[in-house]
């Protein structure tokens, strides 16, 4: 397993959901289409009890506007974070991929977020992405 591969699978996955309009495998200098996701390595646990495995944590950023309308802007975050089957649910697509086996383990850091930091506020949720090689 590689970084690369695992965050090229989830990006792979989250431009399935056809709402967001770009996905980003790095950290881009600035936003400029909304909603977009961008992916990340956030930890690794590297084991070797018993044999080799690897539990790497991703991170999906998720903005869905500038913050304004916040009544507006929630609405459509919510339906990113439903656990079914829904069109735009991260959790959904991301489990959904044949490559990698992967769980999304917790969503974080709902409301404002300065990207870049210090940088304009937008409306989003950070999701955490476990996956065992």
């Amino acid at each position: 397993m590689s970084i690369a591969g695992l965050r090229a699978d989830i990006v792979t996955q989250l431009k399935t959901i056809s709402s967001i309009k770009r996905v980003y495998d790095h950290m881009p200098e600035a936003i400029n289409e909304l909603p977009c996701a961008m992916v990340l390595p956030k930890s690794a646990l590297y084991e070797t009890l018993g044999g080799y495995a690897c539990k790497t944590m991703m991170e999906v950023t998720l903005l869905v506007k500038r913050v304004g309308d916040l009544e507006e802007g929630q609405a459509d975050l919510d339906a990113y974070l439903d656990d079914s089957t829904g069109v735009d649910s991260v959790c959904h697509w991301v489990e959904a991929s044949t490559v990698f086996n992967m769980r999304v383990v917790d969503f974080h850091d709902y409301g404002g977020l300065e990207y870049p930091p210090g940088g304009p506020v937008f409306l989003g949720v950070k999701f955490l992405i476990e996956a065992i090689t």
